[in-house]
């Protein structure tokens, strides 16, 4: 009883540390009922933030109600969190309101919470908000929003992908897709001119990431662009990657160093 009194305290402060007491010491139910009346009645955007953070997995469901109306209606802290704890239950209520929160909302920082939270879903009625949001003019929400589509392999195909590559300028968003070529293990020699191109970037990451797609093609020339990196990158993670793919190739005879240096010359 004193926690139920002490999430009701004049002070935030106070309030604070009873939700973090309420969720280390209390049972289930009486957990879950405290940390969505916070939710719901508290009129500091932190507190409300701090409950909702500390919400059980397995308590989201009974707490939608609650998630819902603070993603509406929140600050901004308690808003970005609620739509992250949306979108890590599978309820056509959770989908349909981040859907409308993305229509409704033009703040890019909340909209990006919100993609990523639709892609955790993995509910395909997400797809065509996904699809609209990865034609956006700001690169962090084509990001985000193929970061999201990434869940759905039917959608995101390598032929998909490949357009990318060849009609995306942003390092960010570039980065982005070729980290989910990594992660599916796509072996795209026809990408070479665009994995070329990016090598150019001045983002270090960009680049490993590029030479770990090359690493995957064979032929002399994904193995002539690993021996340029190896000579001319500043990065030295960069020039290890080269080179340690370059090695592998030589030694199991996919390449040779005479022909490497012929297509070099």
């Amino acid at each position: 009883d004193f926690l139920r009194d002490a999430v009701r305290d004049d002070h935030q402060s106070v309030r604070q540390a009873a939700v973090y007491a309420v969720r280390a010491h209390l049972k289930d139910n009486d957990k879950a009922d405290i940390l969505v009346k916070v939710i719901q009645d508290d009129d500091n955007d932190y507190v409300r933030y701090t409950a909702i953070s500390n919400l059980s997995q397995e308590h989201i469901e009974r707490a939608l109600d609650a998630l819902i109306e603070a993603m509406r209606e929140g600050g901004p802290q308690s808003r970005s969190a609620a739509a992250a704890r949306l979108g890590q239950v599978r309820s056509l209520r959770a989908v349909q309101a981040l859907i409308d929160a993305y229509a409704q909302e033009d703040t890019p920082e909340f909209r990006g919470v919100v993609i990523a939270a639709l892609g955790n879903v993995r509910d395909k009625r997400a797809v065509p908000i996904l699809k609209k949001a990865l034609a956006s003019n700001e690169p962090e929400m084509r990001s985000a929003a193929l970061r999201a589509l990434a869940n759905f392999p039917d959608v995101v195909s390598a032929d998909l992908l490949t357009g990318l590559l060849q009609k995306e300028q942003d390092d960010t968003v570039l980065n982005t897709c070729v980290s989910i070529i990594n992660a599916r293990g796509l072996v795209l020699p026809e990408c070479l001119p665009q994995f070329s191109r990016m090598m150019k970037s001045p983002d270090n990451g960009l680049r490993y990431s590029v030479l770990t797609s090359v690493s995957r093609i064979d032929g002399v020339p994904a193995a002539e662009l690993l021996c340029r990196a190896i000579q001319d990158d500043a990065d030295s993670s960069v020039r290890t990657v080269a080179l340690t793919a370059l090695v592998g190739r030589i030694a199991s005879g996919k390449v040779t160093p005479k022909s490497i240096q012929k297509a070099l010359s």
